[in-house]
């Protein structure tokens, strides 16, 4: 909370509200770049005209946005990819580590809770990561990254905790490394870069619908994910859930592969265009079918 008091407003806010210097000032800012840089230029020209165009539509409200074709395919998108977002496996083996770690039947020199509170550590490291490259490598190839090294992590924890209970003799820091490295997947890839997307495909005042509705039902499926949780380990395995986490993953490889677009340096309509596989003028794109 006390950090918040010194983060910059929303380029978009200061735009609508005339402060176009301030705007390109954040978003030089945001972006590591020079206030007179040809990208930070681009970005608020971009903002501008969105601004401009959004304020001859009618006040939008939820229906309405549903009601449009393209919106209505890149909301049903985005709800998607929150799915995978949200039931990538990552929550749960932050809030049961020290359980996931004694249930693999592998004597730990040092004491699983210890391991666990230094998943913080990886969390940021990972963030900061993240942020060195994001606009080096794009959205789309780091989502699948992140997503392909759950999946192969997830998949290695189930082998390990069959190995540990048929044969035995599993070294102790494999399973922490994979469980790490899911966390680390998670806080550098899967997070962010699924709310980067949210972001850079809808405009502001779209955004700003939408965003209690995606996020509630993050929460929700969240919520639910952690619930069952233990049922599953008790019923099927301790191994069950992450067989299930990483079918997750690998959903969430094809997902984005097939069906999410690359975001990096588009305009919205550009991005929303992708999503319809065909091309749409702005009017089509801004009107409320």
């Amino acid at each position: 909370m006390f950090g918040m008091m010194f983060a910059p407003e929303s380029p978009e806010i200061l735009i609508k509200e005339g402060k176009i210097d301030k705007a390109m000032e954040t978003v030089a800012f945001l972006r590591s770049l020079d206030k007179n840089d040809q990208t930070v230029q681009t970005v608020v020209e971009t903002m501008m005209k969105e601004a401009a165009k959004f304020k001859s539509v009618p006040d939008l409200t939820i229906s309405s946005i549903l009601k449009n074709k393209i919106w209505r395919r890149g909301f049903i998108l985005i709800m998607i990819a929150f799915t995978f977002y949200e039931m990538n496996g990552a929550f749960a083996i932050i809030i049961f580590a020290s359980m996931i770690l004694t249930s693999t039947g592998i004597e730990f020199v040092i004491d699983p809770e210890l391991l666990a509170l230094s998943f913080p550590v990886v969390m940021v490291l990972a963030s900061l990561t993240l942020a060195s490259c994001i606009e080096r490598y794009g959205r789309k190839p780091l989502l699948i990254g992140a997503y392909v090294v759950s999946c192969c992590c997830m998949f290695g924890i189930v082998i390990i905790i069959i190995i540990q209970k048929e044969v035995g003799g599993v070294p102790g820091w494999i399973p922490v490394v994979l469980m790490m490295l899911i966390v680390a997947m998670f806080s550098g890839g899967v997070c962010p870069v699924t709310f980067i997307i949210l972001t850079e495909m809808f405009n502001f005042q779209i955004r700003a619908k939408l965003m209690s509705l995606v996020i509630t039902y993050g929460f929700a499926v969240t919520a639910i994910l952690l619930q069952i949780y233990l049922p599953i380990a008790n019923i099927l395995g301790p191994y069950a859930p992450f067989v299930f986490y990483g079918f997750v993953n690998l959903g969430g490889v094809f997902f984005t592969i097939f069906y999410l677009t690359e975001t990096k340096g588009k305009t919205e309509e550009q991005i929303l265009q992708d999503l319809m596989k065909r091309n749409k003028n702005d009017s089509e794109i801004n009107s409320i079918e």
